[in-house]
């Protein structure tokens, strides 16, 4: 550990006598190949398994809102012709529905909920002193899944649609310790996902970024700030 720490000083020591030109040169070479491994290494692998979770979850929701609207269906034409192949299909449609129910919560309960994001975020930021929280901006909560207009099957896709809860935060500090505090967020037990990172440097090694995180819940519901 001494060694690296007398290398590291030498290092710092060289940079220092480069002439301001030379170390601009330096610093921006650094801040390239830091920004390239930050995509390679977190922020592609992130984007991936968003991408995945979004379209395993879509055609649930999907399907879930077909199969309901086949037992609204189903029954209405029992009210006419009571029967019991109608009466069967109803009650196959609704164990269907009710699995993909519990694996639709399966899935969400994997991810922090909305209510706890905010805390969770202040608490990891308490243990990294040398990073300090500039803004934390609540953003409107989307559906993943747009429904349509105009018929029935919109009420039943707003009640059966996943929602994703997005927050806005800018952290200020090293370089180093805002990458280390993304990955200790993608550590997480109960997952949360980021995106929209933006990057700007001042005097090296302190940098600012803003970042979205966000989780995914069945409800549209608001987080508290």
């Amino acid at each position: 550990m001494i060694p690296l720490l007398s290398h590291l000083n030498e290092t710092c020591r060289w940079i220092d006598a480069r002439a301001p030109r030379e170390r601009l040169l330096l610093a921006l070479s650094l801040l390239a190949v830091l920004t390239m491994l930050w995509y390679l290494l977190l922020i592609e692998p992130l984007a991936m398994r968003k991408q995945a979770l979004e379209a395993q979850v879509g055609p649930m929701i999907a399907t879930v809102a077909a199969l309901d609207q086949q037992a609204v269906a189903i029954v209405a034409g029992a009210a006419q012709d009571p029967d019991a192949e109608n009466r069967q299909q109803k009650v196959l449609l609704e164990e269907e529905v009710s699995r993909l129910d519990e694996r639709l919560a399966t899935l969400t309960g994997e991810l922090i909920s909305p209510q706890q994001m905010v805390t969770m975020l202040e608490e990891m930021l308490k243990r990294r002193r040398q990073l300090s929280l500039t803004r934390l901006e609540n953003l409107p909560s989307e559906p993943l899944l747009e429904p349509t207009t105009g018929d029935s099957q919109t009420e039943t896709m707003q009640q059966r649609n996943l929602y994703r809860h997005p927050l806005r935060i800018e952290l200020s500090g090293s370089y180093l310790e805002v990458l280390a505090y993304l990955q200790s967020l993608e550590q997480l037990p109960r997952k949360v996902y980021w995106q929209d990172l933006a990057l700007s440097v001042g005097e090296y090694p302190l940098a600012k970024i803003t970042v979205t995180v966000y989780t995914l819940s069945l409800k549209e519901g608001w987080i508290g700030v």
